[in-house]
């Protein structure tokens, strides 16, 4: 499985604080009815790797960042959000 930690060179303590601070968040984004198709651990770390490409891009100042980002948010949504079917 992809190691994120090493990937954007965290140490674990700080990696896993995320994590527990983004499950946070997407329990509150179900208390408002959005519903995941996974589990809250995979989902956290499924929506820190935009947030990483972010920061890996922020400097990017081409059309290629917005087109970039819309695509990964998309594909994360798309994978990850419920319609209210699944």
């Amino acid at each position: 499985m992809l190691n994120l930690c090493k990937i954007i060179k965290l140490p674990k303590e700080v990696f896993d604080a995320h994590i527990h601070d983004d499950k946070q968040e997407i329990m509150k984004l179900m208390e408002y009815g959005i519903r995941f198709k996974c589990d809250l651990e995979l989902a956290a770390k499924t929506f820190q790797v935009p947030a990483i490409t972010m920061l890996n891009l922020q400097n990017d100042n081409t059309e290629s960042y917005t087109a970039v980002m819309e695509v990964l948010l998309n594909g994360v949504i798309n994978e990850i959000v419920g319609n209210g079917n699944n």
